[in-house]
């Protein structure tokens, strides 16, 4: 190989690695900025769009009973295995509300919510992320991202990649009871980051 083509392909390479480690700077800051972790310590003030066209805000989405949030598409595997975790775990529909919101068209979250007969669940809501609104409040790059708050709309955990409804479960049960998760199953306090399983870009 030519010393040229050489140094090209190697200089080519570096720049991509540069690039991606740049871009993982990127995300790091803000998903975890503290002025990012200290504005959703309380359930932050945001604008979304329900499956009807009707506009909502975030303080509407559960007024008397803990939210779980969850940021997510419909080509997502992981997404999609969380959803089924949810949609199976009844103890947890009973306990909160669940709101699944994305920024995808309303026509596709519309076949998701039939192919996965989200409708059957009164306790769970789609809605569709107005201007992503609600990414950029939250800092998020990738999906699914879980966010549980109480009734009083406090911030107990916060969950990166795909979390089960046990998980989410044990969560809000550990506020109800006032005592901490046990370390060995790898939650985090409020305003931390739980990695739970894999994880995908949002577009």
């Amino acid at each position: 190989m030519p010393i040229s083509r050489f140094l090209a392909v190697g200089i080519t390479a570096l720049t991509l690695a540069a690039l991606v480690l740049l871009g993982l700077r990127i995300y790091q800051d803000a998903s975890t900025h503290p002025a990012i972790q200290q504005d959703i310590q309380t359930l932050p003030l945001f604008d979304v769009t329900t499956l009807e066209g009707h506009p909502a805000q975030s303080t509407t989405l559960s007024t008397e009973q803990p939210l779980a949030l969850v940021y997510f598409t419909t080509t997502c595997p992981f997404c999609q295995a969380e959803v089924r975790s949810l949609t199976a775990h009844a103890e947890l529909l009973d306990t909160a509300r669940v709101a699944l919101i994305s920024p995808e068209p309303v026509s596709i979250l519309e076949q998701f919510v039939q192919e996965y007969e989200l409708d059957r669940h009164g306790s769970i809501q789609v809605l569709q992320d107005t201007d992503d609104a609600v990414a950029q409040t939250f800092g998020l790059f990738t999906v699914p991202h879980t966010f549980i708050y109480d009734a009083n709309h406090r911030l107990l955990r916060s969950f990166q990649g795909e979390t089960s409804a046990a998980t989410i479960y044990r969560a809000l049960l550990s506020d109800t009871n006032s005592q901490p998760l046990s370390s060995s199953t790898g939650d985090c306090l409020a305003a931390d980051s739980t990695i739970e399983h894999g994880d995908c870009t949002i577009r």
